[in-house]
């Protein structure tokens, strides 16, 4: 997902630059595997000197995907059941990022969707489910202080959450999702804000 972000704000404005952990600058980042590559991209430098300008605080917002997210806030984006990829450089942008945006999906394996025009619907379920009661691993704490000051949404196919101190508020329903859709994957209460219509 966070891959397609990227494509998609070089296409849209050349007046973003982004930047992939590898060291790439700007670009269309690649998907899957091939992650950490681009083409089109503007320079590369050292990822070293990278992770400097990360860590010394210089993301304003920064785009990453999940494996899982519990209850308490938890993200997991290093243990994918039997596989253990680790955290790469997840820690340290989700530390020093001022906005984080996670992007994925409510379920995974098997998950199909549909688009009418501009509503979206679920054609068939995933069968593993990425909300869940407490995750495989924690690669971040987001309800850890140092995450209390930072804007933190969460995008997936079928709502956006603001998630603040381990607390979620689904802020937006996809077209042609209903609010049942959203709860019947997350097996935990989130809050709605009062600025959907249901």
């Amino acid at each position: 997902m966070p891959a397609l972000v990227g494509e998609k704000l070089a296409r849209l404005n050349d007046r973003i630059d982004t930047s992939v952990e590898s060291g790439v600058i700007n670009g269309k980042p690649k998907e899957g595997i091939a992650f950490g590559e681009a083409t089109e991209f503007s320079s590369v430098i050292q990822q070293a000197d990278l992770f400097s300008f990360y860590n010394g605080g210089g993301i304003d917002v920064a785009f990453l995907g999940f494996a899982e997210i519990d209850r308490e806030g938890n993200i997991n984006a290093s243990a994918f059941g039997e596989q253990l990829t680790g955290a790469g450089g997840f820690i340290n942008i989700a530390a020093s990022a001022r906005k984080l945006v996670f992007c994925g999906t409510l379920t995974t394996k098997g998950l199909q969707l549909g688009r009418t025009g501009t509503n979206v619907s679920i054609r068939q379920e995933g069968a593993v489910p990425k909300f869940v009661e407490h995750v495989q691993q924690v690669t971040v704490a987001t309800n850890h202080p140092d995450f209390w000051d930072k804007d933190i949404k969460i995008i997936t196919e079928r709502a956006v959450f603001s998630l603040h101190r381990g607390e979620f508020i689904l802020e937006e329903l996809t077209e042609g999702i209903t609010l049942d859709a959203v709860r019947q994957a997350i097996p935990f209460a989130i809050k709605i804000s009062p600025n959907i219509t249901l």
